[in-house]
Parts: structure tokens; sequence; C-alpha cells
């Protein structure tokens, strides 16, 4: 297939183009929709050509436009792979976690107030560098951490507000189980409706 982007008015095609195989754009955010929407997962090969008649009177704009379209091919790219490895698990979770959703509450709940500074923590080393520094600031900031990060900061005296857990995978689901019950059930977790059934329990 061919995608062909025209951003002058005076180029378009006088006729609706009829052939399935080629998709004409002329706006760059009809550009961008369109490599972030369309079906990729059989491609093998991709090749960005910009007219050599439009590379000189175009410029830097050629150039970011076909940075940020490339930037929106391998997005979805990155998407495609991830739910090809995922998604049955995904739907499996789903279905799993069905029961429990009536005992939870909508994540706008916990950001009612936007006036507090908020602090992210994952894990890593820069966490235990950074360690000291978020303890002086910790009465002043709403602290947020992902799931791995939650028993780092906990051993370090940082008792997250809000903890994140998305990933459907078991092995993730490991960084909940890890934190003593106790502890578990001072943080309010987000959690996807697609994570591993032992996250709810």
């Amino acid at each position: 297939s061919l995608v062909y982007f025209e951003p002058f008015q005076e180029l378009w095609p006088d006729q609706p183009v009829e052939d399935s195989r080629l998709v004409v754009c002329t706006r760059p955010e009809q550009l961008m929709a369109h490599l972030k929407g369309m079906g990729i997962e059989n491609v093998s090969k991709v090749h960005w050509v910009v007219h050599p008649a439009l590379r000189r009177p175009l410029g830097d704009y050629a150039k970011r436009l076909t940075t940020l379209a490339r930037a929106c091919f391998e997005e979805r790219m990155a998407e495609i792979q991830t739910l090809s490895v995922v998604g049955d698990l995904v739907v499996k979770n789903i279905l799993c976690n069905l029961p429990e959703f009536g005992r939870l509450i909508p994540v706008r709940t916990l950001f009612a107030s936007t006036s507090v500074p908020i602090a992210v923590g994952a894990a890593g080393p820069s966490l235990d560098r950074a360690a000291a520094e978020l303890a002086r600031v910790r009465n002043r900031v709403r602290l947020i951490a992902v799931d791995s990060a939650v028993l780092p900061l906990l051993e370090h005296g940082l008792a997250p507000d809000i903890a994140v857990c998305l990933d459907p995978r078991a092995e993730e689901a490991e960084h909940v189980e890890m934190v003593p019950p106790d502890r578990r059930r001072s943080v309010s977790w987000v959690v996807s409706a697609a994570v591993h059934p032992k996250v709810l329990r």
C-alpha cells in the first residue's frame, strides 16, 4: 500500500482515488491519524520517501514531518507487538476480574484536588539516590508509585499515596504480592481491568 501526503492544495488530485491501496492525506493530522490506526500487523518493511522536488522548498518542514510520521508508525508497531504478546491474557484477566468490578471506585475520585504537587516514583537505582530528597518534601507532595516501586519506597520509609498497576502478566503481580498485606491496604491502588487476578485479591 502507498500513503501519499500532499500538503499543497493546488496539487491535490482532481478526482477521488479509487485504488484501495493508495491513501491520500492532505493535512499532517490526517496523516498521523492514518499511521496510528492503520492495520500493519503483517508489514515487513517500510520506506519513507520525500519527493526530490519537495526536499528543497519544504526543507526542515519535510524533515520534521518525516520524523513525526516515523514516530507515529513506530508507536503503532509497539502497540501491535504488545497486543500480540499479551492480547489473549488481557481478555482472560478481564473475564476473571469481572466479579471484582463492583467494589472498585472510579479513578477520578483520587484526584479531586489538583493544588498539591505530585511526585512519581519508579523502581531503579535513581530511586535510592532520590529517597533522601523525596523524604524532605514528602509532606508537601502527593506520592504516586508504579507497582514495582512500592516496596522499595516503603523500605525507605516513604509510603505512597497511590500505586499504579496496569500490566496483565502474572510476574508483574508479584510486585504487589511482595508488599505486606497491612501496608498494601494503606495505599490506594489504581489498576487496569486487565491486571492479573492476584492483584485484586
